[in-house]
Parts: structure tokens; C-alpha cells; sequence
């Protein structure tokens, strides 16, 4: 039998539970926890484990004015300031949080599925094997975005997330879990990546009414492995890719593109079918004429026609449409 867990253990008392809802409401209100005689582990203060306390279990705090929102089982954050917190392990799902500043705060190992941030900055936390699932970590309102800097997501889930406009600087994914996902007119500045990445798209084109896309800034991949990954409307010049002898760098590929769909015509294999559709579809969601891409012939080789990887690499990688 698993022993317990006593740390988890603490909150699960009728004490702990009564403390849980009081730590959840001041976190509500923007209130100290010094005087609630909470532990400090490694400088802060100790929250590991926590279970957030629902909005109908915090109902009573309302007529003291302590502003909680209850939306069903949602606990809202609005213009709070949560600093030195170690909220490892802690159960923190379905929460929102508006225009909050998070500093120096840990995540690790914690459950945060469903968050929803707007206009939120986090500096200097981890979230290191967090379970971030179906969260919107980026969004864009009334101009405002959300940042992201000095962030570890090491080992994180991320999938399944919403990543538009923010701002990720100094941040590292190192062996996150990232799959089907898009970085949408986000700004990404010295950040690292390793480990698979798997149908991932950094889309960098304008779009309006959003955030004016920034330039990849000394982004290193040299540690992942890409499965179908796409850049859209970056230049690749301050990217570090995968030391893969299956990647190529292809600069100017609006052009590589139209000079492969001209050596296509009136080919009617099936493998030139098929890569006439993908790079018409392309060149139908390109912005510009300025920008670069990854080709993987890894990603060709793993199609069912085995002619279709040769057939793209003369045209794309080695031959560069000539």
C-alpha cells in the first residue's frame, strides 16, 4: 500500500481544509498569508500540495469583502500579486486570472489544466513538469498580452494549449510535451527546446487585430527532434535547428516553392500530385515574399509513398528547385 503523501495529507484534515479555504481567499483578495503560520520551504512560502478551494466552499468570505468570484467551480484572480510561493504538487485547475503579476513562484509538478490568463505577467517560475492541458497561456485583449519571462517548462504538458500573441523570453521547453500546437504572432526571445516536437507551427504572419509579430530571437533547437514542424513568416537567421542530417534550412522558400511547382507541371504521378497540393496550399497562407523554412525529409519518408521523399528532396533540399 502507497504510503501517503504528508504534505498532501496536511490539507485533507478539518484544519487543513478550513486553512485551504482561508489561503485560497486571501489569494482571491490580495491578501497576506504571513500571520496564518504557513511554512517557508527553500525561501517561500509553502503551499505544496494545496488544493484550491472551490468558489462555493469560499461562498461565506463574500460578506467580508473578500472578492471572490464564483463561476461555477472557477477561482478568479483580478490585479493580484502572488510572490515567493511554492505551489509544487498543489491541485490549481480551472483558474483565471486578469492582469496578475506571478514572481518567483513554483509550479512543479502541479496540476494547472484549464487556465485561462489575460494581460499576466510570470517572471522568474517554474512550472517543471506541470500538467498545463487545454490552458490558454496567450491571449490578446484591448491590446494587452500576456509574458512570460525566465520560465522553466521543463517536462510540462503543454498540449492542447492556446498560445497567441504572448511574449516568451528566456524561457526553457526543454522535453516539454509539445504537440499540435501553434506559437501564434508570439514573441520568442532566447528560448530553449529539446527534446520531440511533433506538429508544431511558429506562425509568424500578420494578422489584424493582433499582436505585430517579432522576429525569432536566438531560439535553440539544437536539442529537439522535429515531427512535422512548420515556420510561417520567420526568417531562420537567429534560429539554432536540430543537429539532424535530415533537416535543411531553406531561405527564400516562397521562391524555392514556385520554382518546384513549375518543374511539376504536367507531372501526373501521384507523388507530384500530392506535393503540388501541399505547396499550392502554402504558398496560399504565406504573407510575403521574405521567409525561411524547415524541410525534413524525415517527414516525407514517413508518408505511405515511398517516391514522395525523393521527389521533394531533389526539388526542395538539395536540387533548391533549380
Amino acid at each position: 500500500m502507497a504510503k501517503a503523501n504528508p504534505l498532501r495529507q496536511r490539507w485533507l484534515s478539518p484544519e487543513g481544509v478550513a486553512l485551504a479555504d482561508e489561503v485560497t481567499a486571501r489569494l482571491v483578495g490580495g491578501r497576506p498569508l504571513e500571520d496564518l503560520g504557513l511554512d517557508v520551504h527553500q525561501g517561500r512560502v509553502d503551499l505544496r500540495y494545496l488544493a484550491l478551494a472551490t468558489p462555493q466552499r469560499l461562498a461565506r468570505f463574500e460578506t467580508l469583502g473578500w472578492f471572490v468570484e464564483a463561476l461555477g467551480a472557477l477561482v478568479t484572480l483580478r490585479s493580484v500579486r502572488l510572490d515567493g510561493i511554492d505551489f509544487s504538487g498543489a491541485e490549481l485547475s480551472n483558474l483565471r486570472c486578469f492582469g496578475v503579476t506571478i514572481h518567483d513562484c513554483l509550479f512543479e509538478g502541479a496540476t494547472c489544466r484549464d487556465w485561462r490568463l489575460w494581460d499576466t505577467v510570470l517572471t522568474d517560475c517554474s512550472f517543471a513538469g506541470a500538467n498545463l492541458r487545454n490552458s490558454v497561456l496567450g491571449s490578446w485583449d484591448n491590446e494587452r498580452r500576456n509574458e512570460w519571462r525566465r520560465i522553466k517548462f521543463v517536462r510540462a504538458d503543454l498540449q492542447e494549449t492556446v498560445l497567441k500573441a504572448a511574449v516568451f523570453e528566456e524561457c526553457d521547453f526543454r522535453d516539454a510535451k509539445l504537440r499540435k500546437l501553434a506559437f501564434e504572432q508570439c514573441a520568442l526571445r532566447r528560448c530553449r527546446f529539446a527534446g520531440p516536437l511533433r506538429e508544431v507551427v511558429f506562425d509568424g504572419r500578420e494578422i489584424v487585430g493582433r499582436a505585430r509579430p517579432e522576429p525569432l530571437v536566438e531560439v535553440d533547437f539544437s536539442g529537439s527532434i522535429f515531427d512535422q514542424v512548420e515556420f510561417m513568416r520567420y526568417r531562420l537567421d537567429q534560429v539554432t535547428l536540430p543537429d539532424d542530417p535530415s533537416l535543411e534550412r531553406i531561405s527564400n522558400y516562397r521562391s524555392v516553392v514556385e520554382r518546384a511547382l513549375a518543374r511539376l507541371n504536367g507531372d501526373d504521378s501521384r507523388p507530384a500530385r500530392m506535393l503540388v497540393g501541399e505547396f499550392q496550399n502554402r504558398l496560399r497562407m504565406m504573407r510575403g515574399a521574405d521567409e525561411d523554412n524547415v524541410f525534413n525529409l524525415r517527414d516525407y519518408r514517413n508518408s505511405s509513398v515511398p517516391e514522395l521523399a525523393e521527389l521533394a528532396n531533389q526539388l526542395i533540399a538539395g536540387g533548391r528547385a533549380r
